[in-house]
């Protein structure tokens, strides 16, 4: 039986199969309208092109199976694993609603904004990158090339479950800031989050962006014994931030970036020609006991 016919989760209902490599409710943000119309504009990385896709499906984000592979139980049922990408969407409600709040000018006071349930959805809507999964599958079957591809998968969600878990405790007490920015609209990318620590210049900060005007950035605690992360909303708009971030999500990107036209097609030359595969040409990663990690 092929990997492709299994289609039910350990319950015997239709497993999650259209897999968002960043969610709809993050890529909402960047709904604009055209026409009369509403919908993305993203760049295809491939490609270099530019498109408008109508609608909120953002099917450009879509990977089938992506997150939910193979499995058999103990009493030999197959089915499709469906705990990571319950996983992912813990704490997604969470984010959004801090989101929505500081879009609107309020005030977090009371609300358990700093709970793990935020902190695991920036951390996991960060790492979850179809990209770097493929970059890992490819590494796994040209090091054993009779493995299986469902053998394959399950290899690859494993090693990635340990490398969120690692982030996750990594990142558990650092200082988030959300800081707006109305005169810089920020990109989006496949790979929100631009982590510094796995950067080759080691650097300690992360960033993501969680609206079109709105990043946030975090940096470890001044006291590194504290057991809790902090968030604060900044009344300070940084353009200088802002403009780092929108560089680094054109560098990174793989898959799509979603942004306004105007700045989509400023960044489209970078796509073009053999810059674009050039730059995925440098792409490594590690396969190792160790959470594996990439360097793009």
């Amino acid at each position: 039986m092929s990997a492709g016919s299994i289609t039910q989760n350990r319950f015997g209902k239709n497993a999650k199969h259209a897999n968002h490599t960043v969610p709809k409710a993050l890529l909402k943000r960047w709904l604009t309208t055209v026409n009369g119309q509403e919908g993305l504009w993203y760049l295809d990385c491939a490609t270099g092109a530019i498109r408008f896709e109508l609608g909120k499906k953002a099917s450009f984000a879509i990977s089938e199976y992506r997150y939910v592979p193979v499995r058999a139980s103990a009493e030999g049922a197959i089915y499709r694993d469906e705990s990571i990408e319950d996983w992912f969407s813990t704490g997604e409600s969470d984010l959004a609603r801090i989101t929505d709040l500081v879009l609107q000018g309020q005030s977090l006071q009371g609300l358990d904004a700093s709970g793990g349930g935020f902190l695991q959805a920036a951390i996991l809507l960060g790492f979850r990158s179809s990209y770097e999964y493929q970059l890992l599958e490819d590494a796994l079957i040209a090091s054993d090339p009779d493995m299986s591809m469902d053998a394959v998968a399950r290899r690859v969600l494993d090693q990635f479950r340990k490398t969120y878990s690692l982030k996750l405790r990594e990142f558990s007490n650092w200082d988030y800031q959300i800081v707006r920015t109305p005169d810089v609209p920020l990109l989006v990318c496949d790979r929100p989050m631009f982590d510094m620590t796995l950067h080759e210049q080691r650097l300690e900060i992360l960033t993501i962006p969680l609206a079109p005007t709105l990043l946030m950035f975090a940096t470890p605690p001044k006291d590194r014994d504290s057991k809790h992360l902090t968030l604060t909303i900044s009344t300070k708009p940084d353009e200088n931030l802002a403009r780092l971030s929108n560089i680094s999500t054109a560098e990174r990107a793989r898959g799509f970036v979603v942004g306004r036209l105007d700045q989509l097609q400023a960044i489209q030359p970078e796509f073009l020609g053999n810059k674009f595969e050039n730059r995925r040409a440098t792409d490594r990663i590690v396969v190792e006991t160790k959470p594996a990690q990439s360097k793009p």
